[in-house]
C-alpha cells in the first residue's frame, strides 16, 4: 500500500489514559520492512506524502539489517520500524540514521557500520506468513511480533520495541535523557494507513522566539505564500527555518508582512540556509517550538506557534 500509520499530537492528558499504553519515541528513520519469498524491501517514508520513498535494500547500505530479517522463521513479513542510532547516553540520534541511509558504496558502508552501528527498532507488525494484522488489535500484533523476534535467538541489529502501562514513568525517563517524548497508542487500536488517533504523540519540545530576516519561495500548495522563514539568533547566527505550523489566514498574513517589507543584504549565504531565499528588513519575530538545537545553532524541527512585535 506504500502508506504509513502517523500519530496526531496528544498533550499531557494522554499519560493520565487507562486505555492508552506508551513506548519511546524514538529519533531516527521510519521504515516498513517486507520480508516476501523472492526478495526483501525496506522503504522510507516521504514525509510530503506519506508514500514510500527509497528501498534501502536496493543500495543493501543496512546490510546488518537485512541478514537478521532474511533470518526470520517465516516465509513472509511486513514489519513497521525505527531505524535508530543510540548515543553513548542511551539516546536516540538522528544523524547516525541519515548518515547510514544515505551512505551507498560498499567501502563507505563498511566504514559506517563501526561508527553508527543501526538498531532497527520494531514496533509493529502489519502481515505474517500471508496472513493480515492490520485488523487485528494493538496487543495481538505487538505479542505476535514478539513471539515472532524471539524465536530468532542471533538477531544482531532487530529489536523489540516494548510499551508500558506507566506513561508517566517513560514519560519522566525520556525527559531524563533529553530523548524525543513517548508514543501513546490505544489497546485495541488497529493499524491504520495514514493519520489516526489511535496513536497519539507527546514530544519533549521547547520554545523560543527567534527574528526573521528573510523567506524562502513557496512550491506547489504554497506557491502563492512562501516556503519558510528565514531564522536569526541573538548572536546574529543562522537559527534555521521554519515552514510548518501556518493555517491560510496566517500565510497570507505573512505574505503580506514579507512583500511590504524593505528587502537588505543577505545575513546568510544561500549555501547555509540550504536555498535561496529572500532577505527583508521587519520588525516582527516568531515564536516556535522545536526539538533541540544542533551544535550550530540551527532548531532542528522548527514549528510556528505565533508572531512576536
Amino acid at each position: 500500500m506504500g502508506k504509513f500509520m502517523l500519530a496526531h499530537r496528544g498533550d499531557l492528558g494522554v499519560l493520565q489514559r487507562s486505555d492508552m499504553v506508551g513506548e519511546p519515541k524514538l529519533d531516527g528513520t521510519r521504515c516498513h520492512i517486507k520480508k516476501t519469498p523472492t526478495g526483501l524491501e525496506m522503504w522510507s517514508r516521504n514525509t510530503k506524502d506519506n508514500t514510500y520513498r527509497v528501498n534501502y535494500a536496493e543500495f543493501h547500505n543496512l546490510p546488518e539489517v537485512e541478514h537478521d530479517v532474511r533470518g526470520l522463521n517465516c516465509k513472509t513479513v511486513w514489519l513497521d520500524a525505527e531505524l535508530t542510532w543510540f548515543n553513548k547516553f542511551g539516546r536516540s540520534v538522528m544523524r547516525g540514521s541519515q548518515v547510514r541511509c544515505g551512505t551507498k558504496t560498499r567501502t563507505a558502508v563498511l566504514e559506517a557500520m563501526k561508527i553508527y552501528p543501526i538498531n532497527a527498532m520494531v514496533f509493529d507488525l502489519l502481515e505474517l506468513n500471508g496472513e493480515d494484522y492490520t485488523k487485528q488489535p494493538f496487543t495481538t500484533r505487538k505479542a505476535t511480533l514478539k513471539k515472532l523476534l524471539a524465536e530468532q535467538k542471533s538477531l544482531d541489529s532487530l529489536r523489540y520495541l516494548d510499551y508500558t502501562p506507566d506513561k508517566q514513568a517513560l514519560w519522566e525517563q525520556m525527559l531524563s535523557i533529553r530523548g524525543e517524548g513517548i508514543m501513546a497508542k490505544t489497546l485495541t487500536g488497529r493499524y491504520e494507513f495514514g493519520r489516526s488517533r489511535e496513536w497519539l504523540k507527546l514530544k519533549n519540545e521547547k520554545t523560543a522566539i527567534k527574528k526573521v530576516v528573510g523567506y524562502t519561495l513557496g512550491q506547489d500548495a504554497r506557491a502563492p505564500y512562501f516556503g519558510s522563514l528565514v531564522l536569526m539568533n541573538d548572536d546574529g547566527t543562522y537559527g534555521g527555518n521554519v515552514g510548518s505550523g501556518f493555517d491560510t489566514e496566517e500565510l497570507e498574513w505573512w505574505k503580506n508582512q514579507l512583500l511590504s517589507a524593505n528587502r537588505t543584504d543577505k545575513p546568510f549565504p544561500n549555501s547555509e540556509v540550504g536555498e535561496e531565499y529572500v532577505a527583508v528588513k521587519i520588525p516582527i519575530k516568531v515564536k516556535v517550538r522545536y526539538y533541540e538545537v544542533t551544535s550550530r545553532g540551527v532548531l532542528r524541527f522548527p514549528v510556528y506557534i505565533g508572531y512576536v512585535k
